[in-house]
C-alpha cells in the first residue's frame, strides 16, 4: 500500500543524506561517451531540526544538528579494456555508509570487493529499567509494575554489516567460472515481551497493597538479542555454444546466531518479602543456528532458431542440529520448569528436510504471428526431523510437526499477432500442492487469463486483462465434531478461521494498463485494476442434523482495488513538471461461522435452544484498508541556478468494523468487546533543491526538506508493559533539514 509513497520517501531521504549522482550534478552537461574515464565527488555539510523515528526510518539520520557527508565515484578505462570502478556512498553517517571496488578485463576475468552498512530503528520512544538490552542477559524491573524513575529513553536498532566478494573468469569460447561469497554480520535488538502468570499480591486495581490470592497474568519487556552471522558461498560453472547453454552450480548457507538463548533476571513482587518470580520464563529460546547446502543444474538448447528448451533440477538439504538448553535428561524440566516427555534423551531437534525441484520451459515460434510458451515445475519437499513427544503439560504430550509436502505447477499460453497493432493472448496454470497431515492435504488452482494488448507506436499502448483464478481440493480432516440430533455441537474454536490457503476460493479480476501521450509534450500512464474473491468452504461440509447446514469458514469475501495514474508535461524548453496519484483499497469480510452452537453454553440469544440459535453469528468483522497517495514536482531554470520543487501526501487508513450479537447472557462475546479505533497513518513532504555551475568542473548544491508524520496507531499510543516500561509513539512528527553539497568532477 505504501510502494509509491516509501520510493518518494526514501528518494528525499537520500537527498537529504547526499547520495547525489552525477546526473544529478551534471545533468545538462551529458558525458562523452568515448571517454567514460573520470569520476565525481561530493561533500555535504547538512543539519536536521529533529531527530523523529518515522524520518529517520528512512533518512538513518541519528542526531539532531549538523552532520557531513562524503560521496566519491571513480571510473578508469584504458585501452586494453581493463575497468577499474570504486566508490564511497554516505561517509560519515554511521552505520549506512558502503563502499566497493571492482577490476575487470573485458571479456576474460573480473573480481567486485564491497562493504555495506545498513542501520534500521525501531520507530518508539521507550523508556524502562530493564538493564542489559541488546545483550543476552536482561534485568528486569526490580520494582515490579512501577514506572517511578524509568530509565533514560533506549533505542531500539538493528545495525547489519556485509561483506561481498565475487568474481568470474572465462576460459575459451565457452567455459566460465563464477564465484560469490557474502558475509553478514547483524546486531542490535528487536522490541519482544515475556509472559508471566500466576503472580501472588498486586493488581492493577490497587497497586501497593498486598491482596492474597489475586493472580493475574503479566507481560514483561524483554527486547530480543540480534547477534548473528550469516554466511552465503556459491560458485558455479558455465558452458555455451551456439545450440547449447549450462550450468552447474553450489549454494551454501550457513547461519550462526551467537545467542542460543535470552536470560532474563526476575524481579521482586513489592508485595511480599521474598523474592519472587516476575516471569516465569528466565530463558526463551532464540533462532537456532543452521545450514543449508544446494547443488543444481541447468541446461538450454536451441532447437531451432525459433524454439528453445529448458530444464533445471535441484537438490538442497537443510540441516538444523543446535543443542537444546540446558541438556535434556530424562524426565528433565526445562527452565521455565516444564517437564520434558520422558524417554527424550536427544540433545537436539535433528531437524533435516530433503527438498528436491525439477523445472522446464518450451518457448516457440510456431508460426509467423503465432508464440507459445509452456512450463512445468515441480518441488518435493521431505521433512525428516525425527518425531518425537517433546513436553508435557497438564497432562497432555506433545510432539513436533513435520512440514513435508509436493507441489506441481504448469502453465501453457499462447500469444496471437492481430492487424492494426493487436495481440491477443491466452493461458492456463495448474497448480497442485499435497500437504500429508494438514488440515486439507490437497489443494489445487485452476487459472485462466485472457490478454488484449494495443500498439500504436508513440500515441497510445495498452494492456487489458481478464483473469480468473478457481481454488478447490480433497477432503477435510477436522478434528472430531458431534453433530448427532441430539447436541447439534460445534466447536468454535477449532477451525472455524482455518488457514486461507486451505479453503474453496474463486477469484475474479481485471487489470488496465495504458501509455498514451496524445501531445509531444505531455504523457499520461494509468494503471487499474480490480479483484474479487469468495470463500465458499468449511472444513466439516454439511451437518447431519436434518435442516441444519454448516456454513463456510470465516473469511467469506474480499475485494481490492488499485487506481494510478502518472504524468509528465514540458511546459518549455526550460520548466517541465510531474505529478502522480494512486489509490489502494482492500476489503475483507468475515464472521465466525453461522452453524449450530452448542446448546446451553455458547448461544446468540441465550435461550439455549436450537431453533433459537440455528443460523446466529456472534462475530463479524470487516476490514477496510484504504490508501491514497498524491504528488506533483517542477523542475526549471531561473537564471544559473537549476531549480526543483517536490509535495507529496500519503494517507494510508485501516478501518475495523466488528459487530457481534450481545443478547443473552450467555453470549460467546464478552461485554464491551468489538469496538476498535480507525488508525491512520499520513506523510506531508515538500522538497526543495537548486543547484548552479561554479565552474567546468564544480556544481553548488542546495537542498531542503519540510516533513510532516501524523500516526494514530492506539496499539502504541501509551503502551505500558506489566514491569512499567512505556513504548510510545509520537502522534505528530515535524522535520526541517538542510544540506549543502560541493561537487566536483575530475
Amino acid at each position: 500500500m505504501r510502494s509509491r509513497s516509501s520510493s518518494f520517501a526514501c528518494f528525499a531521504a537520500g537527498a537529504l543524506v547526499g547520495l547525489t549522482t552525477v546526473s544529478m550534478a551534471y545533468g545538462d552537461e551529458p558525458a562523452d561517451p568515448a571517454s567514460p574515464n573520470g569520476g565525481t565527488a561530493s561533500v555535504s555539510v547538512g543539519a536536521v531540526s529533529q531527530v523523529n523515528p518515522l524520518f529517520r526510518d528512512y533518512s538513518g539520520i541519528n542526531q539532531t544538528g549538523a552532520y557531513g557527508l562524503l560521496n566519491v565515484d571513480f571510473v578508469n578505462r584504458d585501452p586494453q579494456g581493463d575497468w577499474l570502478r570504486a566508490f564511497i556512498q554516505n561517509l560519515g553517517l554511521d552505520g549506512n555508509e558502503q563502499l566497493g571496488a571492482s577490476y575487470e578485463k573485458q571479456g576474460d576475468w573480473h573480481i567486485d570487493l564491497g562493504y555495506n552498512q545498513i542501520t534500521t530503528y525501531a520507530p518508539y520512544t521507550l523508556q524502562t529499567k530493564v538493564n542489559g538490552v541488546g545483550t543476552a542477559d536482561l534485568t528486569l524491573n526490580p520494582d515490579f509494575r512501577s514506572s517511578k524513575g524509568l530509565g533514560p529513553v533506549s533505542n531500539l536498532d538493528l545495525q547489519r554489516n556485509d561483506i561481498t566478494l565475487s568474481g568470474s573468469k572465462t576460459f575459451g569460447e565457452a567455459f566460465r567460472i563464477n564465484f560469490a561469497l557474502v558475509s553478514e554480520e547483524k546486531s542490535g535488538e528487536m522490541i519482544a515481551a515475556a509472559e508471566g502468570n500466576g503472580l501472588t499480591g498486586l493488581t492493577p486495581a490497587n497497586s501497593g497493597v498486598p491482596a492474597a490470592g489475586k493472580t493475574y497474568a503479566t507481560q514483561f519487556f524483554a527486547p530480543q538479542p540480534e547477534n548473528y552471522q550469516h554466511t552465503q558461498a556459491s560458485a558455479s560453472i558455465d558452458y555455451f555454444s551456439a545450440k547449447w547453454q549450462g550450468t552447474v552450480g553450489y549454494y551454501g548457507s550457513f547461519f550462526v546466531d551467537n545467542n542460543t538463548a535470552l536470560t532474563t533476571f526476575p524481579g521482586t513482587d513489592p508485595a511480599v518479602t521474598s523474592k519472587t518470580l516476575s516471569t516465569q520464563v528466565p530463558q526463551i529460546s532464540l533462532p537456532p543456528s543452521n545450514h543449508a547446502q544446494q547443488l543444481y543444474a541447468e541446461a538450454a538448447y536451441n532447437l531451432t532458431d525459433s524454439s528453445r528448451l529448458t530444464f533445471k533440477a535441484t537438490g538442497e538439504q537443510l540441516v538444523q542440529d543446535m543443542g537444546f538448553i540446558p541438556s535434556i535428561a530424562d524426565g528433565g524440566v526445562d527452565p521455565r520448569g516444564v517437564v520434558y516427555a520422558k524417554g527424550i534423551t536427544n540433545g537436539n531437534l535433528g531437524g533435516l528436510v530433503d527438498t528436491k525441484t525439477l523445472a522446464t520451459r518450451f518457448t516457440s515460434h510456431i508460426m509467423k504471428d503465432l508464440d507459445l510458451v509452456a512450463s512445468w515445475r515441480y518441488e518435493n519437499r521431505d521433512d525428516d526431523t525425527p518425531v518425537r513427544p517433546y513436553t508435557v503439560s497438564e497432562g497432555t504430550t506433545y510432539f513436533n510437526t513435520l512440514d513435508s509436502y509436493r507441489s506441481n505447477d504448469g502453465k501453457v499460453d499462447l500469444s496471437y499477432r492481430l492487424p492494426l497493432g493487436y495481440r491477443i493472448s491466452g493461458g492456463f496454470e495448474y497448480k497442485e500442492v499435497d500437504t500429508p497431515g494438514q488440515l486439507r492435504e490437497l489443494v489445487k488452482d485452476d487459472i485462466f487469463h485472457l490478454q488484449l494488448m494495443k500498439s500504436m507506436g508513440e500515441g497510445l499502448n495498452g494492456t487489458f486483462k481478464l483473469f480468473q483464478d478457481t481454488r478447490s481440493g480433497g477432503p477435510w480432516n477436522p478434528e472430531a465434531v458431534d453433530v448427532s440430533s441430539t447436541c447439534a455441537c460445534f466447536p468454535t474454536v477449532t477451525n472455524v478461521t482455518a488457514p486461507l490457503e486451505f479453503g474453496n476460493r474463486t477469484r475474479d479480476g481485471a487489470r488496465l494498463m495504458l501509455d498514451w501521450s496524445p501531445l509531444e509534450a505531455l504523457s499520461l500512464q494509468l494503471y487499474a485494476e480490480a479483484g474479487i474473491d469468495q470463500y465458499t468452504s468449511s472444513p466439516y461440509g454439511q451437518s447431519e442434523v436434518p435442516g441444519y447446514q454448516l456454513r463456510p469458514m470465516g473469511l467469506l469475501s474480499a475485494r481490492t482495488q488499485s487506481l494510478g495514474l502518472d504524468g509528465s508535461y514540458a511546459l518549455n524548453e526550460n520548466w517541465s513538471a510531474t505529478s502522480f496519484v494512486s489509490y489502494n483499497l482492500q476489503k475483507t469480510a468475515q464472521h465466525e461461522s453461522e452453524t449450530p452452537r452448542i446448546t446451553g453454553t455458547q448461544t446468540c440469544s441465550g435461550a439455549g435452544t436450537i431453533a433459537a440459535d440455528q443460523f446466529c453469528v456472534p462475530w463479524s468483522a470487516d476490514l477496510d484498508m484504504e490508501g491514497k497517495v498524491v504528488g506533483f514536482g517542477v523542475k526549471g531554470q531561473i537564471s544559473v541556478w537549476t531549480v526543483r520543487a517536490k509535495y507529496m501526501y500519503e494517507k494510508d487508513l485501516t478501518s475495523y468494523d466488528i459487530a457481534f450479537n450481545p443478547s443473552g447472557a450467555l453470549s460467546p462475546v464478552p461485554a464491551g468487546a468489538g469496538n476498535l479505533p480507525d488508525t491512520f497513518y499520513t506523510i506531508n513532504s515538500l522538497q526543495l533543491s537548486g543547484s548552479r555551475a561554479l565552474t567546468k568542473n564544480t556544481r553548488l548544491i542546495i537542498d531542503y526538506i519540510y516533513d510532516i508524520r501524523r500516526i494514530d496507531d492506539y496499539t502504541w499510543r501509551n503502551w505500558t508493559f506489566s514491569d512499567g516500561t512505556t513504548v510510545f509513539q509520537s502522534p505528530n512528527q515535524i522535520t526541517q533539514a538542510v544540506r549543502v553539497t560541493l561537487a566536483v568532477r575530475f
